[in-house]
């Protein structure tokens, strides 16, 4: 979206484990520069209502695009043996 140029990216929101998803489980990126595309990226994990209204204020959002890659969720089952097996990815549909 932000290579095409025909849209004005105002800003991204990076979301639990930040927006290039380079931070642990319960952890973000922090608010910033992206140095990739230049553009704004607040974090946005955690983030009360009064914060979403003030990020969006700040860069000037009129419209917002959603999107998520995978709802996958991770699930170890046991063997039987006492071991456990390897977390499996479960996605829905």
């Amino acid at each position: 979206m932000h290579g095409s140029g025909q849209v004005d990216l105002a800003a991204a929101f990076g979301p639990e484990h930040g927006f290039r998803g380079s931070a642990q489980a319960g952890g973000s990126e922090g608010s910033g520069t992206d140095a990739r595309t230049g553009i704004t990226v607040h974090d946005a994990y955690g983030a009360s209502q009064a914060r979403w209204e003030a990020m969006f204020t700040e860069s000037g959002t009129d419209t917002v695009v959603f999107d998520i890659r995978s709802t996958c969720t991770w699930c170890a089952a046991g063997t039987g043996s006492g071991t456990r097996s390897p977390p499996t990815p479960t996605c829905p549909g």
